[in-house]
């Protein structure tokens, strides 16, 4: 059962790397928060290819600071928020009364994190 779930977290761990990957190109699309997916699938599935991963120029460019200071440039927390809102935003316009309240609550927990949780790189947000 253990080789099914670390082949699982390995294949989701690679899928999210090419969702990051293509966010690297596409403006809308945050790279970062799927990297850091993969970096934990990765962790969770394979020492071997979590050590593949930290070894590449995309987690060195991408995650390497967040991991090491836990911290996010300002521009990054933005570009990160902005897209969460409008993906749960459409989420909260489209969904029935319970789910809205649950989509807003885990919007407004999400920007709690990303202001208090993540220090800023240079200016504080």
């Amino acid at each position: 059962m253990k080789h099914i779930v670390n082949g699982v977290c390995v294949t989701l761990a690679f899928i999210s790397l090419f969702i990051g990957s293509i966010g690297i190109v596409v403006p809308i699309l945050p790279s970062t928060p799927f990297f850091i997916l993969a970096l934990a699938l990765f962790a969770k599935g394979s020492k071997k290819f979590h050590g593949w991963f930290m070894s590449t120029g995309i987690y060195k460019k991408h995650l390497h600071d967040f991991v090491s200071t836990r911290s996010m440039t300002k521009s990054t927390k933005i570009r990160a928020l902005t897209i969460i809102t409008l993906f749960l935003g459409a989420g909260i316009i489209f969904s029935p009364p319970f789910v809205k309240a649950v989509l807003l609550v885990v919007l407004v927990l999400h920007y709690i994190y990303f202001i208090f949780g993540i220090k800023s790189r240079g200016d504080s947000i």
